[in-house]
């Protein structure tokens, strides 16, 4: 089920990136959240999926790909701080082979995690 919640949740907030077109040009731009954070993780894979579906394959200097550098067990939190952003939660150690403008580390909901943020 956190899939599909997670999955609804990115698609408004990041309603400007999808492919809506009317005679005024985008859809989305009034239903997206510049600040959001999804209501549960996911897994890497199911994060990919999520943002691929929501229109955010790349963003700025995000890249969709960033996420095989991730163990499969780890959790993501998707995000938006008027940029693309992720919480990482490590099932073992951080992975450093990240490229993101920043990073730092983070508290989610009591738990540790590494913050990525691209620009």
């Amino acid at each position: 089920m956190s899939y599909n919640q997670v999955l609804s949740e990115v698609r408004k907030a990041y309603a400007d990136c999808q492919s809506w077109k009317n005679g005024n040009g985008l859809v989305g731009m009034e239903e997206r959240q510049l600040q959001f954070l999804a209501s549960q993780s996911v897994s890497p894979i199911e994060a990919k999926q999520i943002l691929i579906i929501s229109g955010v394959n790349q963003y700025n200097d995000f890249d969709v790909s960033e996420l095989d550098n991730l163990d499969p067990e780890d959790r993501v939190m998707i995000a938006r701080e008027n940029s693309v952003c992720l919480y990482v939660h490590w099932a073992k150690k951080p992975n450093r082979n990240i490229r993101a403008n920043e990073v730092s580390e983070a508290e989610i909901n009591g738990i540790k995690a590494m913050r990525y943020w691209w620009d």
